[in-house]
């Protein structure tokens, strides 16, 4: 008997649908995708009554398209106002053997504390992300292992609660449940991840939209970080029409008739010769672009790994900036890193979705998921009380 799953996902310029299929053997393939486009998404748009009206009718097509009415739907969302906390907890094992029970003890003892801690937030993803065994550092479950004592270090990633809200109240709607809130980062780097064989690397997204910049630290499977910036490549723009009054279009016109090479020298394409000064002109974006990197850079958080496991993925809107600067690019970023940039239209929209639905499919090797107990232990309490102020 088939079946199938609706994914939806809000991001600041779109809301994607993506439903797949299933069969006996499970993820078979996607069979109706589609999206609504913005300038500019903000929350205030969630209340608006005439996109509730633009939702339905979109998942309404799908379910007419395949025959199918769906029940509930899984929701990918923004890390934009998510907290992620990195916790670790010790033990003194005295030679005996790692169990399940153990770490899991750990496990929820901290989940109940941050949980109380972080009571206007609701828990979305708790990761694994090191254990350290009588000081060897592993990242898969270190059980049945015999050690004097370990520490583990999860990841809590929580979002708001009167954000989430907003995000059921919308789906509700739609005669819809949510069945599970996704991170999208987390989708997309773990779609990324399966695709070219990324296992136990750390993988860094950075997205360079028109108007604002992201990134995400996909660390040796789990979500470690993330970072938002309210500038993106129009800057770039913006300075050169500044200082050489151009328009916007001449701009475009220009940067798309001259490249850099790796030595950041101008090749200019069909003879090309302009009254403006070419020189001056790569001077400026340069150095709009080595300033962006290194914010963004700098925003990165590394410790206790091996900086040869980095690799650096980098996306931008813009094929005209990407094109002109991606061998500048090259030369600003760290040495010795392995770096792809391609242009967003060059990749794929639904990612994130691919990279849900396997999460939802086959699970996530170092995502944990707590089972709380009704009686809370003497540990749980006093770890409450430290963590109060």
């Amino acid at each position: 008997m088939k079946s199938y799953d609706l994914f939806v996902e809000f991001t600041q310029f779109d809301i994607k649908f993506f439903a797949i299929r299933y069969d006996e053997t499970g993820f078979k393939d996607e069979v109706e995708k589609d999206l609504i486009s913005f300038d500019n998404f903000h929350l205030k748009n969630l209340e608006d009554k005439n996109l509730h009206a633009i939702i339905i009718k979109k998942i309404s097509d799908i379910e007419n398209k395949i025959d199918f009415n769906f029940k509930y739907c899984y929701l990918l969302v923004s890390s934009r106002d998510s907290r992620i906390i990195k916790v670790s907890s010790f033990k003194q094992n005295l030679n005996n053997k790692i169990t399940k029970n153990d770490i899991q003890f750990n496990l929820n003892a901290l989940k109940s504390t941050l949980d109380h801690q972080e009571h206007s937030k609701k828990l979305i993803h708790i990761f694994n992300s090191k254990f350290i065994i009588d000081n060897e550092i592993v990242y898969n479950l270190p059980l049945n292992k015999f050690c004097n004592y370990f520490k583990q270090e999860n990841i809590f990633i929580y979002l708001p609660k009167s954000l989430i809200i907003k995000y059921y109240d919308i789906i509700n709607k739609c005669n819809l449940s949510v069945k599970r809130i996704i991170i999208s980062d987390y989708a997309l780097a773990s779609n990324l991840i399966n695709q070219y064989s990324l296992n136990k690397k750390i993988l860094i997204n950075i997205s360079i939209k028109k108007n604002n910049s992201t990134f995400s630290n996909m660390s040796y499977n789990s979500l470690t970080d993330v970072g938002h910036f309210n500038f993106g490549s129009q800057i770039i723009y913006k300075d050169i029409a500044k200082l050489c009054s151009l328009k916007d279009d001449e701009i475009k016109l220009i940067l798309k008739r001259i490249k850099i090479d790796k030595n950041y020298t101008l090749k200019l394409k069909n003879n090309y010769s302009n009254k403006i000064n070419s020189e001056f002109l790569l001077e400026i974006a340069i150095a709009r672009i080595e300033e962006i990197f290194k914010i963004i850079l700098s925003s990165l958080k590394f410790s206790s790994i091996n900086r040869n496991d980095l690799i650096f993925r980098i996306i931008f809107e813009d094929k005209t900036i990407k094109e002109f600067l991606e061998n500048a690019i090259y030369k600003i970023m760290p040495n010795n890193y392995e770096t792809t940039i391609i242009n967003e239209v060059e990749d794929d929209q639904f990612r994130s979705c691919k990279g849900g639905a396997n999460i939802v499919q086959n699970g996530w090797e170092s995502e944990a998921v707590p089972v709380m107990s009704e009686n809370k232990s003497f540990l749980i309490k006093l770890l409450r009380k430290l963590f109060e102020f």
